[in-house]
C-alpha cells in the first residue's frame, strides 16, 4: 500500500444562522454532546482542563455500523475559531478539526477528517464513505441544536445546562 492510499481526508461544511459563540456554546459542553448529536452515544473528559491543548476525552461514536470508542487528544482549541484533536490506534491515526468562520449573521462550520491507515485496509472507500456519513450527520445535528438552544443558553454554566 502506497503512502496516498493510506491517507484519506472528509471535508464537509454546514452553514448556521447565528453568531459562533452560539455554536462555539453547543460544542463546548463535551458531556452533553449525546443529548443532540445523534451519533454519539458518550463524551466525556479524562484528563486535564477543559478544551486545553493536550487535555484528553473519551468518545463513543457511530461510524457506519460500527460504534468506536476512542480516546481523544486535543491538539489545538483557539475558541471559538478553532479546534482539533487526535485518536491514534493499532490501526489508524486520526485527526480531527472544526473550524468556524463568521459571515454577517451565518456561521460557517467546517469539519475535516484526516485518517492515515497504519496497515493495509481493503475497505478504505466503505471507511470513507461511513465517515463523510458520519460528518454530514454530526454538522446537522450541531446545526439544530444551535438554532434550537445556541443563544438561550450562552450565560449557563455547563451545570445549568439540561441533561437527558
Amino acid at each position: 500500500m502506497d503512502s496516498i492510499n493510506k491517507i484519506f481526508e472528509v471535508v464537509n461544511q454546514i452553514e448556521i444562522e447565528g453568531q459562533p459563540p452560539f455554536v462555539w456554546n453547543i460544542f463546548r459542553d463535551l458531556e452533553n454532546w449525546p443529548v443532540w448529536n445523534s451519533i454519539c452515544e458518550e463524551s466525556i473528559w479524562l484528563e486535564g482542563p477543559s478544551w486545553v491543548q493536550g487535555s484528553k476525552f473519551k468518545t463513543l461514536i457511530e461510524i457506519g455500523e460500527e460504534s468506536l470508542e476512542e480516546e481523544n487528544t486535543l491538539l489545538n482549541s483557539d475558541i471559538p475559531w478553532v479546534i482539533e484533536w487526535v485518536v491514534s490506534n493499532e490501526n489508524y491515526e486520526q485527526t480531527r478539526k472544526f473550524e468556524l468562520d463568521w459571515r454577517g449573521k451565518i456561521t460557517i462550520v467546517m469539519d475535516t477528517i484526516t485518517i492515515e491507515f497504519k496497515r493495509d485496509s481493503k475497505d478504505r472507500e466503505i471507511t470513507k464513505r461511513a465517515y463523510e456519513k458520519m460528518s454530514l450527520q454530526w454538522l446537522s445535528d450541531l446545526k439544530q441544536e444551535v438554532l434550537k438552544n445556541g443563544d438561550k443558553l450562552w450565560n449557563l454554566s455547563a451545570a445549568e445546562r439540561p441533561r437527558k
